[in-house]
């Protein structure tokens, strides 16, 4: 059943389109409104699933423990759990709208890297091709910011980041909105992108001090707040080495319980990492979802395999532009954080679609655009770009 809830989170959802593209033809409408009808069935398939099955949707819209009552706001879970807990108790709303107003928040990250490749080749003055929309529809990304949790404001949060790091001068307010919000969600991965973006910063030649110095302190402010949080939250002490081992102690205790489930994964660091990459394999993955999410993971492989490839400009590219550096160290920090502590296939695969994917899909985007603006100027006068990041 859908009530004014839903319908509220399907037209915000529907008001993105004013932030995915500046240039609205009508392959760029068409597109948008393919990859809305996408996001929201999943929205809907997902709450089908949950129907039958334990999620933690569940604990976020009935709140069986009354936490809202006892905490009120805060971070992590308990945010999401307000977050839901208090609009239903003056609006109202089905767990199905629920559903709807989440789906719209992950869907304006879609948005956020669908006006990332528009600007990228918009900048780089060549044609933007087909493939660039297709690779928006990889299913896991539609599935896991479809639901209520963590993953919708998470995956936000991230993507407009790279949106506003390509050009922080101006958009600083933004980049610091969706640093904050992945703080409140996840304070590690936080000091992540918060590190990335102040060595972004600092190394980056066009950049005056004036600019530089406010940025470095804002980025350093934040990286030692979400340290604090992690330290009073989980008690996680980022500044102890020996914390790691006890992480990686915890994870190997757990590996040795039935609560890991059948597709638990142990071993080496590179084989975790290989795992966290690209499993499930087509063999150790059953059924449909197994399946889509195997076929996916070829994409995976082919963004990896192309920037390695074209290392060569890739190098080129994080030298000469902040929000690819930015880009780069990002998500080869996150990757390292979450191979730290995966141990499970159906975990890692959400958080690869909400952490991981994005940073990579704007590396692939970019470095292409690139290498074709590169062809184009052999055979063209050179290419003048304007852009402040991709000058």
């Amino acid at each position: 059943m859908i009530t004014g809830v839903g319908i509220f989170g399907l037209l915000l959802g529907l008001l993105s389109v004013f932030f995915a593209t500046r240039l609205r033809t009508r392959l760029r409408i068409g597109v948008f409104l393919a990859l809305y009808v996408t996001h929201v069935l999943a929205a809907v398939a997902y709450y089908q699933l949950v129907q039958t099955s334990v999620a933690d949707t569940y604990l976020y819209y009935f709140d069986p423990y009354g936490i809202y009552n006892q905490e009120g706001f805060g971070s992590n879970t308990i945010l999401i759990i307000a977050l839901v807990q208090f609009p239903k108790s003056y609006f109202g709303g089905s767990y199905l709208d629920y559903f709807l107003v989440f789906q719209a928040v992950g869907f304006f990250g879609l948005a956020a890297l669908m006006r990332v490749f528009e600007e990228v080749y918009q900048e780089m003055e060549v044609d933007q091709p087909f493939y660039t929309y297709l690779i928006l529809f990889m299913p896991s990304i539609h599935y896991w910011t479809s639901a209520i949790g963590k993953d919708s404001l998470f995956f936000f949060g991230l993507c407009i980041t790279f949106w506003a790091a390509m050009n922080h001068k101006r958009r600083f307010i933004v980049f610091g909105a969706g640093l904050l919000l992945m703080l409140a969600i996840r304070p590690h991965i936080a000091i992540v992108a918060g590190a990335a973006f102040t060595l972004a910063v600092l190394i980056d030649k066009n950049t005056r001090m004036l600019i530089k110095v406010p940025l470095f302190a804002a980025g350093l402010a934040v990286t030692a707040y979400a340290a604090i949080s992690l330290r009073s939250t989980f008690g996680i002490d980022v500044t102890n080495v020996d914390v790691f081992s006890d992480v990686l102690a915890g994870r190997d205790a757990l590996l040795t319980t039935e609560d890991a489930g059948r597709s638990v994964v142990s071993g080496s660091f590179f084989f975790l990492l290989i795992s966290l990459l690209f499993r499930p394999f087509f063999f150790d993955a059953p059924g449909a979802f197994g399946f889509v999410a195997s076929v996916e993971n070829l994409g995976v492989l082919a963004f990896i395999v192309t920037l390695f490839a074209f290392g060569r400009t890739v190098l080129t590219l994080f030298r000469r532009v902040p929000f690819v550096r930015y880009t780069l160290v990002a998500t080869v920090m996150i990757t390292f954080v979450l191979t730290l502590g995966y141990y499970n296939v159906g975990l890692g695969i959400r958080q690869k679609a909400t952490m991981i994917l994005p940073g990579l899909m704007v590396l692939f985007v970019t470095t292409l655009a690139y290498r074709r603006a590169q062809r184009i100027a052999e055979v063209q006068p050179p290419i003048v770009v304007g852009h402040p990041s991709l000058g």
